[in-house]
């Protein structure tokens, strides 16, 4: 089946670290609900072993208002998975695999961005660097116009030594990155653990967070365009 009539090419986002903690899955869901807050089509599918999406979404009561789909029992035909949600929506986004290895190399092909959360500190800055490699190794020999960005999450603070250390060192490396920080806030446990999104949350907490997840999902559009 076709794309439907006047909807633009799918964008696939794949959404990954390698470093554990890094709010990978956080990141996920909440740029799918940003995307979908701003009238977007968007899917998010889960590729990661640990179902970290799909136990959010049983957490709720059906809450969350956009679709989901498991895919992280697929193997070899990973991708061609993927492609069939193509045409039918205007974003996909994946929750990758915290590996390089096999599969997620063929999701870094397949994607148009590639989205890398982490902490703000030069220690998982570090330890991102090789996946930032897979992805220019792939811009180089498979997809020119493959783009990628990194996300600082769970920040206590703008001007914390570690935050600026951070900031520095992907400024230095010339890597692209989203000017919306994501502050560390419990309002984002407390949604996943209810299984809903911060913008069907009550309270200031939930309203600043709901304009970081904007910030951010902003961000990330302007990559793509």
């Amino acid at each position: 089946m076709g794309d439907a009539p006047n909807m633009k090419r799918t964008q696939i986002i794949l959404v990954t670290n390698q470093k554990g903690g890094s709010g990978k899955t956080t990141t996920a869901g909440n740029l799918a609900a940003g995307l979908n807050k701003l009238g977007k089509k968007v899917i998010l599918v889960d590729c990661d072993p640990q179902n970290s999406v799909v136990l959010w979404f049983q957490n709720g009561n059906g809450e969350i208002p956009f679709p989901y789909t498991d895919l992280s029992g697929a193997k070899q035909n990973l991708a061609s998975e993927i492609k069939k949600l193509t045409g039918t929506y205007e974003y996909i986004v994946i929750d990758g695999r915290p590996s390089l290895e096999g599969d997620i190399e063929a999701l870094i092909v397949m994607s148009d961005l590639v989205i890398l959360p982490l902490r703000p500190s030069l220690a998982d800055f570090q330890a991102m660097r090789p996946t930032v490699g897979s992805i220019q190794e792939v811009q180089k020999k498979v997809n020119p116009d493959l783009r990628f960005g990194l996300l600082l999450n769970q920040v206590l603070g703008e001007s914390r030594v570690l935050t600026k250390s951070c900031i520095e060192a992907i400024e230095h490396f010339d890597f692209p990155r989203c000017s919306t920080l994501i502050a560390f806030r419990e309002i984002y446990a407390q949604a996943y653990a209810q299984g809903v999104t911060v913008f069907e949350c009550k309270g200031k907490t939930a309203r600043d967070a709901s304009q970081e997840v904007l910030g951010m999902t902003q961000d990330v559009l302007s990559f793509l365009h």
